[in-house]
């Protein structure tokens, strides 16, 4: 199983000093030997590898900086690494105190709203982009959201599901539709995040935007069971079947790539293993890796890297994100607040 592209190096961030720093031979060491274990671990199903093709100038649009500068670009990894890379939904306009995102919800319970907005989302997509997305077997699905007067059905049948769990989950599955038919009134509200275990899906992905832009991967993982943190098509099958059995409509065309797993709220950087710079062939690791709390790869592995993120609320600040979210190792979720979080 071949984890990475083809590197010309192995380098990292330093904490207090500026620039990106080639590891040292102990350090590429215990990284090779982090990357055999993730691959043992990922052949057993212990763990999911997972890739995300971006580039250097989004990711400078979320967080900050220069990308174009040496200094620049290190500052960019730290912050990239202590926060992770977040969905749409938490990108601010520059710098300005009103959010991108059009619809005000906690990531971690779902409300009649919320379902009252996901009526409304679907009701735009199905009428503005009938013809490019919808056939036949999806005239169910298509008849019931056109219609206004089905509103009052769908939160009373909604309402049915008295576990807040199930609840949320049936939220999420209707909000992965909008998020993977790409509607484009939820483009900024979307709180997933797209990633693949196809290295080669990831570097289509990566060069969407041609290499002016910068074409960067990341390398990540997810301890098992992955629906913890997001979903796959696996889990969208069985949410489907439960969506039928409340007399709901499903949307059953073949829209997802088999290969992706839709990451719920962030991509948290207690998950990346690093960067691989396209341009330059450098492959920029975690600089958490080589912490001492992170010494044990099976712990690694079962709840990710730790990280010290007491001064995430300074970080996030210097960035074009509004706030953060945070979860456990069950995939609990919470809002973190307007500057405060841990993913």
């Amino acid at each position: 199983m071949a984890l990475l592209p083809e590197i010309t190096g192995l380098y990292k961030p330093n904490k207090n000093q500026t620039g990106i720093f080639k590891l040292t031979n102990l350090q590429e060491s215990k990284f090779r030997d982090l990357l055999e274990f993730l691959e043992c671990s990922a052949v057993a199903g212990k763990t999911k590898i997972l890739y995300r093709g971006e580039n250097l100038g989004n990711l400078q649009n979320k967080l900050g900086g220069d990308a174009n500068t040496p200094n620049g670009l290190s500052d960019i990894y730290k912050k990239c690494f202590f926060l992770g890379d977040k969905a749409k939904g938490f990108l601010l306009a520059g710098k300005c105190a009103k959010p991108l995102y059009n619809w005000d919800f906690n990531i971690g319970s779902a409300s009649d709203e919320d379902f009252e907005y996901i009526f409304s989302e679907i009701s735009k997509l199905v009428t503005d982009r009938k013809a490019s997305i919808f056939s036949l077997i999806e005239d169910e699905f298509y008849n019931f959201f056109i219609n206004s007067g089905n509103l009052e059905l769908f939160l009373e049948t909604v309402k049915v599901v008295s576990d807040d769990r199930e609840r949320l989950l049936l939220r999420d599955y209707y909000l992965w539709i909008l998020h993977n038919l790409g509607a484009d009134s939820f483009k900024y509200s979307s709180y997933f995040v797209s990633s693949t275990t196809n290295l080669n899906t990831a570097l289509a992905s990566a060069y969407m935007n041609g290499v002016d832009a910068k074409p960067i991967l990341f390398v990540c993982f997810l301890p098992s069971p992955t629906q913890y943190f997001g979903l796959t098509l696996e889990d969208i099958n069985i949410l489907s079947t439960k969506t039928l059995d409340l007399g709901l409509p499903c949307y059953t065309n073949s829209i997802y790539e088999e290969n992706e797993t839709s990451l719920k709220g962030a991509l948290f950087p207690h998950f990346i293993l690093g960067i691989h710079e396209f341009e330059t062939g450098r492959f920029i690791v975690n600089k958490h890796v080589f912490e001492d709390d992170n010494r044990s790869l099976s712990s690694v592995l079962r709840y990710g890297l730790t990280i010290d993120q007491q001064n995430f609320d300074n970080f996030i600040s210097e960035t074009n994100l509004k706030g953060g979210v945070i979860t456990n190792h069950i995939g609990r979720f919470d809002a973190a607040g307007k500057r405060a979080g841990e993913g």
